[in-house]
């Protein structure tokens, strides 16, 4: 439901492969689940997909490593959340390896569209789409 009554023109047209979810005043968006699957970001070929998890495997071993070596410190708030925020990456990789392996990776958590080979290129551990993360973060 929206609560809003403004309208807005956007500068640019929207492309028409923008899902739904991500159009200006689109009241039917489909839900999450009635989202068919899409293919993951051109990650089809069995190599492909090894390499990956072999860059996620070594990803995680890395995480694994740093946040054992974090020395436990009740008592300083910047080591606290150095430490979190290594965690948190950790079961972002994680469920990452998760994905790849149900064959979802690449497939935004949020709206089922395409996390773009660029972005899993830069980030392999991702599971939102650029606009998706956007929202998130900001």
């Amino acid at each position: 439901m929206r609560t809003h009554t403004y309208q807005y023109k956007l500068a640019t047209p929207v492309p028409d492969s923008t899902p739904p979810e991500h159009r200006p005043n689109t009241e039917d968006a489909p839900l999450r689940h009635d989202l068919g699957p899409t293919p993951a970001a051109g990650r089809s070929t069995a190599a492909d997909i090894a390499e990956l998890d072999a860059t996620l495997a070594e990803l995680e071993s890395r995480r694994e490593d740093q946040v054992s070596s974090l020395h436990d410190a009740t008592h300083d708030p910047v080591a606290i959340a150095y430490k979190e925020s290594v965690r948190r990456i950790l079961g972002e990789i994680r469920l990452a390896r998760h994905r790849l392996r149900e064959g979802k990776h690449g497939v935004c958590v949020d709206c089922r569209g395409e996390v773009t080979a660029e972005r899993i290129e830069a980030l392999p551990w991702a599971t939102q789409c650029t606009d998706c993360a956007r929202r998130r973060y900001s």
